[in-house]
Parts: C-alpha cells; sequence; structure tokens
C-alpha cells in the first residue's frame, strides 16, 4: 500500500481511492501527495501492483479466461506515465502467464517478468 500512515489524511485518502467509480479515478486520487507515501515507495511500488493485478484476476474468472486468451503475445498497456506503460505490460503478462496450466506456462518468460517486476 502506497499511502500507510495512520493519520486521517492516509485514512481519508485509502478510502477514497478504494470507493473511486473508475480506475482512472482512482489512479488520480493516487497521485496525490495529501497523505505521506511509505519510504520504499519506489521500490516496492510494481509488485504492489502486481499483487493488486493479480487479485482482480483471481476474482473475475471471465476476465481471467480473456487474458489467458491472448495467448503468448507481448501486452503493451494503456499510455501511462515514466515506464509504467511498459511495467504494466509485464504485469499482465505475468499474471496471464500464472494462470495458465503449469504443463502450459513458458516458465522462462515468467522468470524473466517476476525478475523484472520483483527486482
Amino acid at each position: 500500500m502506497k499511502f500507510t500512515g495512520d493519520d486521517e489524511a492516509s485514512t481519508r485518502l485509502r478510502e477514497t481511492i478504494r470507493t473511486s467509480p473508475t480506475a482512472l479515478k482512482a489512479w488520480y486520487h493516487g497521485q496525490s501527495r495529501e497523505a505521506p507515501i511509505r519510504k520504499d515507495w519506489e521500490r516496492v511500488k510494481a509488485s504492489v501492483m502486481y499483487t493488486g493485478v493479480a487479485a482482480k484476476f483471481a476474482q473475475h474468472p471471465q476476465l481471467a479466461a480473456t487474458l489467458v486468451a491472448t495467448g503468448s503475445d507481448r501486452i503493451r498497456a494503456a499510455i501511462s506515465t515514466d515506464d509504467w506503460q511498459e511495467i504494466n505490460g509485464y504485469i499482465l503478462e505475468r499474471v496471464r502467464e500464472e494462470l495458465k496450466p503449469e504443463d502450459q506456462r513458458d516458465t522462462a518468460r515468467l522468470e524473466e517478468l517476476v525478475r523484472e517486476i520483483d527486482g
């Protein structure tokens, strides 16, 4: 979690993000500097994002099936800031490989994606 403080601003901001009606609005609120950000955020944010994306696909089997159906093509995520377009693609590719039956996974690619995301 990016905003880990126990103060009122952190609590309020986390709830605003959690209850945002769209992903874009959640992203917008997540760019806020109204609350303290965890000190190691730059180092861990890709891993934290992966955890959230994996949970989303675990909770929505139809989305998971759609992702797996994309095969093994590289995924280029929506335009984003900095290197996030590429990182979001890596996260989706990793989740896709993990959703496949073990005997259908590209283990070399999966290991590469884990290194890219987890550092």
